[in-house]
């Protein structure tokens, strides 16, 4: 047998094995507790469209939160090219009163 099990309606599930992660065994526990009985195999579209739609939320927030640390490190290096202007003039004035004072 390969490495799957199968209901009563051969519908293929995973075999939990000792090198799966965790969340291939959560997965598939997850799975097997949904599937408790043949009826259940109707609520198959309604379980997948309502994990389409939790991915789809986890995205779009993994988005908006990248998007928020890219603009954040934009303003970030925008203030160090500032800085770092302001002490290039700082420092060419010094050498202008080093100058004058010598």
């Amino acid at each position: 047998m390969s490495g799957r099990l199968y209901c009563t309606h051969c519908i293929a599930l995973p075999r939990i094995t000792p090198g799966m992660t965790t969340s291939q065994v959560s997965a598939a526990q997850a799975i097997g507790e949904y599937l408790q009985s043949p009826d259940d195999l109707m609520k198959v579209a309604a379980f997948r469209k309502k994990l389409e739609k939790e991915k789809a939320s986890i995205d779009a927030r993994l988005k908006s939160g990248a998007k928020e640390q890219l603009d954040a490190t934009r303003e970030g290096l925008k203030k160090l090219f500032g800085t770092r202007s302001n002490v290039q003039v700082i420092k060419e004035e010094m050498q202008i009163v080093d100058r004058l004072c010598s």
